[in-house]
Protein backbone atom coordinates (compact mmCIF):
# COMPACT_ATOMS: atom_id res chain seq x y z
CA UNK A 1 0.00 0.00 0.00
CA UNK A 2 0.83 3.74 -0.71
CA UNK A 3 -0.08 7.00 0.78
CA UNK A 4 -0.08 9.39 -1.51
CA UNK A 5 0.13 13.24 -0.25
CA UNK A 6 -1.09 16.28 -1.89
CA UNK A 7 -0.97 19.52 -0.81
CA UNK A 8 -3.66 21.61 -3.05
CA UNK A 9 -4.61 25.10 -3.66
CA UNK A 10 -8.05 23.71 -4.40
CA UNK A 11 -10.86 22.40 -2.86
CA UNK A 12 -11.46 18.77 -4.70
CA UNK A 13 -8.26 17.49 -6.47
CA UNK A 14 -8.43 17.11 -10.23
CA UNK A 15 -10.52 14.75 -11.55
CA UNK A 16 -7.62 14.50 -14.34
CA UNK A 17 -5.13 13.58 -11.31
CA UNK A 18 -7.27 11.50 -9.28
CA UNK A 19 -8.48 9.19 -12.36
CA UNK A 20 -4.68 8.86 -13.58
CA UNK A 21 -3.27 7.84 -10.33
CA UNK A 22 -6.10 4.90 -9.66
CA UNK A 23 -5.30 3.53 -13.66
CA UNK A 24 -1.70 3.97 -13.20
CA UNK A 25 -0.29 2.91 -9.34
CA UNK A 26 -0.94 -0.58 -9.80
CA UNK A 27 -1.18 -0.93 -5.78
CA UNK A 28 -3.73 -0.60 -3.02
CA UNK A 29 -3.34 3.17 -1.86
CA UNK A 30 -4.68 6.03 -0.36
CA UNK A 31 -5.11 9.59 -1.82
CA UNK A 32 -4.44 12.28 1.54
CA UNK A 33 -5.90 15.66 -0.05
CA UNK A 34 -4.52 18.40 2.34
CA UNK A 35 -6.62 21.37 1.37
CA UNK A 36 -5.06 24.47 1.23
CA UNK A 37 -7.73 26.56 -0.98
CA UNK A 38 -7.74 28.91 2.37
CA UNK A 39 -3.95 28.82 2.49
CA UNK A 40 -4.27 27.44 6.52
CA UNK A 41 -0.91 25.46 5.49
CA UNK A 42 2.66 26.38 4.37
CA UNK A 43 3.91 23.02 2.27
CA UNK A 44 6.26 21.91 5.28
CA UNK A 45 2.99 21.54 7.62
CA UNK A 46 0.63 20.38 4.41
CA UNK A 47 3.03 17.59 4.16
CA UNK A 48 3.83 16.60 8.27
CA UNK A 49 0.03 16.45 8.70
CA UNK A 50 -0.12 14.21 5.28
CA UNK A 51 1.84 11.59 7.56
CA UNK A 52 -0.05 12.10 10.68
CA UNK A 53 -3.17 11.16 8.29
CA UNK A 54 -1.44 8.32 6.59
CA UNK A 55 -1.88 4.42 7.25
CA UNK A 56 0.66 2.94 4.75
CA UNK A 57 4.05 2.28 5.38
CA UNK A 58 5.25 4.14 2.00
CA UNK A 59 4.50 7.84 1.49
CA UNK A 60 4.66 9.42 -2.14
CA UNK A 61 4.74 13.49 -1.46
CA UNK A 62 3.20 14.82 -5.38
CA UNK A 63 2.11 17.98 -6.68
CA UNK A 64 -0.84 18.31 -8.10
CA UNK A 65 -0.12 19.40 -11.87
CA UNK A 66 1.54 16.16 -13.08
CA UNK A 67 0.42 12.94 -14.30
CA UNK A 68 2.08 9.80 -14.05
CA UNK A 69 3.61 8.14 -17.55
CA UNK A 70 4.39 4.31 -15.57
CA UNK A 71 1.71 1.46 -15.16
CA UNK A 72 2.51 0.09 -12.11
CA UNK A 73 4.43 2.80 -10.98
CA UNK A 74 3.44 2.20 -7.13
CA UNK A 75 5.04 -1.38 -6.93
CA UNK A 76 8.31 -0.01 -8.45
CA UNK A 77 8.63 2.98 -5.99
CA UNK A 78 7.74 0.04 -3.15
CA UNK A 79 10.54 -2.23 -4.02
CA UNK A 80 13.05 0.75 -4.14
CA UNK A 81 12.01 1.78 -0.79
CA UNK A 82 12.83 -1.78 0.35
CA UNK A 83 15.86 -1.08 0.98
CA UNK A 84 16.52 0.02 4.28
CA UNK A 85 19.38 2.38 3.43
CA UNK A 86 17.04 4.48 0.94
CA UNK A 87 15.69 7.34 2.74
CA UNK A 88 14.42 9.38 -0.02
CA UNK A 89 13.47 8.71 -4.32
CA UNK A 90 12.38 11.12 -6.71
CA UNK A 91 12.83 12.02 -10.24
CA UNK A 92 15.00 14.60 -10.41
CA UNK A 93 18.09 15.77 -8.19
CA UNK A 94 21.71 17.02 -8.26
CA UNK A 95 25.11 15.61 -6.61
CA UNK A 96 25.72 18.69 -3.94
CA UNK A 97 24.32 21.13 -1.39
CA UNK A 98 26.57 23.76 -1.69
CA UNK A 99 27.63 25.97 1.13
CA UNK A 100 26.21 28.80 -0.78
CA UNK A 101 22.49 28.70 -2.14
CA UNK A 102 22.27 27.16 -5.36
CA UNK A 103 19.74 24.82 -5.67
CA UNK A 104 19.50 20.92 -5.94
CA UNK A 105 20.95 21.37 -9.71
CA UNK A 106 24.80 23.05 -9.06
CA UNK A 107 26.32 19.50 -9.99
CA UNK A 108 26.10 16.48 -12.16
CA UNK A 109 22.09 16.41 -12.24
CA UNK A 110 20.32 14.05 -12.61
CA UNK A 111 16.56 13.57 -14.88
CA UNK A 112 14.07 10.82 -15.69
CA UNK A 113 10.53 13.24 -16.43
CA UNK A 114 8.21 14.92 -19.13
CA UNK A 115 7.98 18.70 -18.57
CA UNK A 116 5.27 20.76 -20.20
CA UNK A 117 3.66 23.49 -18.85
CA UNK A 118 0.07 25.37 -19.64
CA UNK A 119 1.60 27.84 -22.12
CA UNK A 120 1.26 25.65 -25.49
CA UNK A 121 4.37 24.51 -25.37
CA UNK A 122 5.87 21.38 -26.57
CA UNK A 123 6.94 18.67 -23.64
CA UNK A 124 10.31 17.34 -23.33
CA UNK A 125 11.44 14.50 -21.85
CA UNK A 126 13.82 15.49 -20.15
CA UNK A 127 16.84 12.35 -18.84
CA UNK A 128 19.61 13.20 -17.58
CA UNK A 129 22.73 11.22 -17.73
CA UNK A 130 21.87 10.77 -21.16
CA UNK A 131 21.30 7.56 -22.54
CA UNK A 132 21.44 6.64 -18.84
CA UNK A 133 19.98 2.75 -18.97
CA UNK A 134 20.46 2.00 -14.93
CA UNK A 135 16.98 1.87 -12.70
CA UNK A 136 18.66 4.39 -10.00
CA UNK A 137 21.18 6.77 -9.32
CA UNK A 138 22.12 8.44 -6.29
CA UNK A 139 21.96 11.69 -5.34
CA UNK A 140 22.33 14.20 -2.38
CA UNK A 141 19.50 16.40 -2.78
CA UNK A 142 15.98 15.82 -4.81
CA UNK A 143 13.57 17.86 -6.71
CA UNK A 144 9.76 18.15 -4.69
CA UNK A 145 7.21 17.45 -7.74
CA UNK A 146 7.64 13.83 -6.16
CA UNK A 147 9.29 12.63 -3.42
CA UNK A 148 8.52 8.95 -2.12
CA UNK A 149 10.02 7.52 1.31
CA UNK A 150 9.00 5.35 3.86
CA UNK A 151 7.01 5.84 6.82
CA UNK A 152 9.78 4.88 9.14
CA UNK A 153 11.89 7.10 7.74
CA UNK A 154 10.12 9.98 9.81
CA UNK A 155 11.19 8.85 12.72
CA UNK A 156 14.34 10.17 12.33
CA UNK A 157 13.52 13.41 9.50
CA UNK A 158 10.33 15.58 9.29
CA UNK A 159 9.52 18.64 7.07
CA UNK A 160 10.64 21.89 9.03
CA UNK A 161 8.19 23.52 10.07
CA UNK A 162 10.00 26.53 10.95
CA UNK A 163 9.84 27.44 7.17
CA UNK A 164 6.99 29.01 5.89
CA UNK A 165 5.84 29.31 2.36
CA UNK A 166 6.25 26.56 -0.83
CA UNK A 167 10.00 26.66 -1.37
CA UNK A 168 12.85 24.60 -0.36
CA UNK A 169 10.97 21.61 1.58
CA UNK A 170 12.83 19.27 -0.86
CA UNK A 171 16.65 20.90 -0.41
CA UNK A 172 15.93 20.80 3.46
CA UNK A 173 14.19 17.06 3.89
CA UNK A 174 17.24 15.93 1.34
CA UNK A 175 19.89 16.83 3.59
CA UNK A 176 18.19 15.52 6.44
CA UNK A 177 17.74 11.83 4.54
CA UNK A 178 21.40 12.48 4.27
CA UNK A 179 22.71 13.41 7.32
CA UNK A 180 20.23 10.70 8.97
CA UNK A 181 22.33 7.75 7.25
CA UNK A 182 20.31 6.95 4.42
CA UNK A 183 20.61 7.84 0.84
CA UNK A 184 19.08 9.46 -1.71
CA UNK A 185 18.16 8.43 -5.43
CA UNK A 186 16.50 9.84 -8.56
CA UNK A 187 14.60 6.96 -10.29
CA UNK A 188 14.97 6.10 -14.04
CA UNK A 189 11.78 3.14 -14.30
CA UNK A 190 8.73 5.75 -13.19
CA UNK A 191 7.89 8.44 -15.58
CA UNK A 192 5.73 11.56 -15.03
CA UNK A 193 4.21 14.49 -16.66
CA UNK A 194 4.97 18.09 -14.96
CA UNK A 195 2.65 20.93 -16.46
CA UNK A 196 4.68 23.81 -14.47
CA UNK A 197 7.87 25.11 -13.91
CA UNK A 198 9.37 26.85 -10.50
CA UNK A 199 9.29 30.00 -9.43
CA UNK A 200 12.62 32.01 -8.10
CA UNK A 201 11.49 35.36 -6.17
CA UNK A 202 12.63 36.19 -2.87
CA UNK A 203 10.65 34.23 -0.73
CA UNK A 204 12.47 31.09 -3.21
CA UNK A 205 16.10 32.74 -2.04
CA UNK A 206 14.92 33.62 1.92
CA UNK A 207 14.08 29.62 2.30
CA UNK A 208 17.09 28.38 0.86
CA UNK A 209 19.48 30.93 2.70
CA UNK A 210 17.89 29.62 6.08
CA UNK A 211 18.11 26.07 5.00
CA UNK A 212 22.12 26.91 4.05
CA UNK A 213 22.93 28.18 7.19
CA UNK A 214 20.83 25.58 8.98
CA UNK A 215 23.48 23.18 7.39
CA UNK A 216 26.26 25.05 7.44
CA UNK A 217 28.63 22.61 9.34
CA UNK A 218 28.23 19.89 7.10
CA UNK A 219 28.26 21.65 3.65
CA UNK A 220 29.50 21.19 1.23
CA UNK A 221 27.96 17.64 0.60
CA UNK A 222 29.01 15.52 -2.02
CA UNK A 223 27.41 12.91 -3.40
CA UNK A 224 30.03 9.35 -2.23
CA UNK A 225 30.75 8.86 -5.63
CA UNK A 226 32.17 11.99 -6.26
CA UNK A 227 36.29 12.11 -6.04
CA UNK A 228 38.02 14.46 -3.86
CA UNK A 229 40.03 15.57 -6.93
CA UNK A 230 36.56 16.93 -8.64
CA UNK A 231 35.29 18.02 -5.15
CA UNK A 232 38.34 20.52 -4.99
CA UNK A 233 38.12 21.35 -8.96
CA UNK A 234 33.84 22.27 -8.09
CA UNK A 235 35.00 24.23 -4.97
CA UNK A 236 37.11 26.36 -7.07
CA UNK A 237 34.08 27.99 -7.80
CA UNK A 238 32.99 29.62 -4.90
CA UNK A 239 32.99 32.73 -6.50
CA UNK A 240 31.17 32.09 -8.96
CA UNK A 241 28.19 30.86 -6.78
CA UNK A 242 28.88 34.56 -5.00
CA UNK A 243 28.35 36.41 -8.26
CA UNK A 244 25.34 34.19 -9.34
CA UNK A 245 23.71 34.82 -5.77
CA UNK A 246 23.83 38.58 -6.22
CA UNK A 247 22.16 38.66 -9.61
CA UNK A 248 19.43 36.63 -8.84
CA UNK A 249 18.84 38.59 -5.22
CA UNK A 250 18.52 41.34 -7.32
CA UNK A 251 16.63 40.61 -10.58
CA UNK A 252 14.40 38.72 -7.71
CA UNK A 253 13.94 42.41 -6.52
CA UNK A 254 15.17 41.56 -2.94
CA UNK A 255 15.77 45.02 -0.64
CA UNK A 256 19.67 46.20 -0.70
CA UNK A 257 19.74 46.13 2.56
CA UNK A 258 19.44 42.33 2.68
CA UNK A 259 21.47 41.56 -0.57
CA UNK A 260 24.34 43.42 1.54
CA UNK A 261 23.53 41.58 4.73
CA UNK A 262 23.22 38.26 2.55
CA UNK A 263 26.36 39.06 0.34
CA UNK A 264 28.20 39.80 3.48
CA UNK A 265 27.21 36.58 5.46
CA UNK A 266 28.72 34.14 2.38
CA UNK A 267 31.66 36.38 1.24
CA UNK A 268 32.48 36.14 5.36
CA UNK A 269 32.24 31.97 4.80
CA UNK A 270 33.19 31.23 1.36
CA UNK A 271 34.71 34.11 -0.29
CA UNK A 272 38.43 34.82 -1.46
CA UNK A 273 40.22 38.19 -0.20
CA UNK A 274 39.34 39.23 -3.55
CA UNK A 275 35.14 38.88 -3.15
CA UNK A 276 35.81 40.31 0.07
CA UNK A 277 37.16 43.66 -2.17
CA UNK A 278 34.27 43.40 -4.15
CA UNK A 279 32.10 43.40 -1.51
CA UNK A 280 33.01 47.08 -1.10
CA UNK A 281 32.02 47.67 -4.79
CA UNK A 282 28.14 46.25 -4.17
CA UNK A 283 26.24 49.28 -4.46
CA UNK A 284 28.01 49.30 -7.91
CA UNK A 285 27.77 45.78 -8.79
CA UNK A 286 23.38 46.10 -7.67
CA UNK A 287 23.13 49.18 -10.07
CA UNK A 288 24.67 47.57 -13.20
CA UNK A 289 22.64 43.92 -12.90
CA UNK A 290 19.16 46.48 -12.35
CA UNK A 291 20.01 48.43 -15.24
CA UNK A 292 21.17 45.82 -17.71
CA UNK A 293 18.30 43.47 -16.34
CA UNK A 294 16.03 46.26 -17.45
CA UNK A 295 17.32 46.44 -20.98
CA UNK A 296 17.05 43.00 -21.07
CA UNK A 297 13.54 43.08 -20.67
CA UNK A 298 13.45 45.57 -23.25
CA UNK A 299 14.89 44.25 -26.31
CA UNK A 300 13.10 40.79 -25.48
Amino acid sequence: MISIIVCSKYEQLATAFTDNVAATVGVEYELIHIDNSKQDYSIFSAYNEGVKRSTSPNLCFVHEDVLFLTPDWGKKVAAHLTNPQVGIVGVAGGDVMTPVPTGWYALNYSMHLVQSNNEGTESEHLLYPVNYAEQTRSVVLLDGVLLCMRKDVFEHIQFDEQLSGFHGYDLDISVQSIVAGYKNFVMYDVLIEHFSKGMFGWNYYKNLIYITKKWEKHLPLFESSISQEEQERFMQRKSRWLVRLCKVLVRAKVPYTEIHETMKYYTGRVGSPWDKVKLFMLPVRVWLIRVTSKIRKKLL
